[in-house]
């Protein structure tokens, strides 16, 4: 005889995603890099643009590579992770940008 039980299945939300804290780091890392990214390129154009970018990515590398292990105890693989969602919002930034001056004949 069998006496195990099962959890009832319920049906997930749209909100359910947030239980996970790695997948929620991971919006966080990317919607920061492009908010940051994008938001100053408005203000200072292409300039402003790729000093954002090659700022954050220098951030990104001592935060995640120096900061984070050896202070937070963190993982490599983790690390890189986190790193990989920051390139990847600010390379989104970049490209929204250009998308925008192109498409969206915004001249600076």
């Amino acid at each position: 005889m069998n006496t195990t039980t099962t959890e009832p299945t319920t049906a997930t939300s749209w909100w359910s995603f947030m239980e996970n804290v790695q997948y929620l780091a991971q919006v966080g890392h990317f919607f920061g890099a492009l908010s940051v990214v994008l938001s100053i390129a408005i203000f200072f154009a292409h300039a402003g643009l790729w000093l954002a970018f090659g700022l954050g990515l220098i951030y990104a590398l001592l935060k995640e590579f120096w900061f984070d292990i050896q202070f937070e105890k963190d993982t490599w693989s983790n690390s890189i992770m986190d790193f990989s969602f920051y390139v990847l919002g600010g390379g989104s930034a970049v490209g929204l940008f250009y998308l925008a001056v192109h498409y969206g004949r915004v001249i600076l």
